[in-house]
Order: structure tokens, then sequence, then C-alpha cells
């Protein structure tokens, strides 16, 4: 804010300068603080960006090393077969391709949730799942490399890893 007493005197609160600035470019307020920090600020952005460029190439590079070497503990779970699907899906399968089949006939199929309009369903068997959590727990006791679904979660297996796996067959 500029504040004039008179001609000759005027006062700026030093905030003018650094705060609120909008960038059109990004649709954002920053707050200015000095060189330095907007460089530290950059720094990581840059990396980050250079890390999700580089996931397709890594990616291809992890499938051909775990194809190469790893060795599955359930191999019969490579295949799907309609023995891993819940009794329950397959019953909204069936009654989705109905003639008669609508919104509400298929809701009455699955369960309630807490929350409005929110709805869940089993897709696969109590006894698939097991047997995929051990595969997976297998596969993260191997030193062969892991995909990670982002860079906060430093445990969990990147959806593109259980791909690489399922194409073992």
């Amino acid at each position: 804010m500029i504040f004039a007493i008179n001609q000759s005197t005027r006062y700026v609160c030093s905030c003018y300068y650094t705060h609120n600035i909008f960038l059109p470019k990004f649709k954002l307020h920053v707050t200015y603080i000095d060189d330095k920090i907007f460089a530290d600020i950059w720094k990581p952005v840059k990396t980050e960006v250079e890390r999700r460029k580089s996931l397709g190439r890594d990616y291809l590079k992890r499938k051909e090393t775990i194809l190469k070497y790893y060795t599955p503990l359930n191999q019969e779970i490579y295949k799907l077969q309609i023995s891993f699907l819940s009794l329950k899906f397959l019953k909204l399968v069936e009654h989705s391709k109905q003639k008669n089949a609508s919104m509400q006939s298929l809701i009455k199929l699955m369960s309630t949730e807490k929350g409005e309009r929110i709805y869940s369903f089993p897709i696969f068997t109590e006894e698939f799942c097991n047997s995929f959590k051990e595969e997976i727990e297998h596969f993260e006791n191997t030193d062969l490399p892991k995909g990670r679904p982002n860079t906060m979660n430093n445990y969990g297996v990147s959806v593109a890893t259980v791909n690489a796996l399922l194409c073992i067959n």
C-alpha cells in the first residue's frame, strides 16, 4: 500500500514489494523473499520434472530386469481366472448385461458406504487377494528394482511394476 501524506512525503509498506505478487502465467499469488529462496525452490522442481521425464525409460529397464530374473512365488495368479473373481462382482456383471438392468437395480447389489452416492463391491476373492499380496511381498523381498507409486511413498509398489510382474507369463 502506498500512502501519500503530502507531495514530498510518501510511505510504502514493505510488504507491497514482497507479498501477494500475482503470476498470471500460473494463476498463482506468491510471496517474494529473496533470489536464493526461489533458486532453492526451483532446484527440487527441476529435479522432479527430470525424474518424471525418465519414468518411461526407467520402467522399461525395470521390466526387462524383472522379466529376466524374477521367479514367481504363485505362478497360477499370472493368468486371470474366473475363480479369482468374487461372486458378488460376477453377479453385478451378469445383472448389468440384462435388458431390464437399471442404476437402481445395480445399486441394490452393491454395499452402501458412509457418504452420499458412495458404493462398493468386491472384485476379487479373498483367496486371490491373499495370493496376490504374498506375491507382492515375495517380490519386495528381492533385490530387483522396484518402481514406487510417487515420491512420497517409499513402500508401495507402482501399478507399472505390477504390470511388469504380470507380463511374466
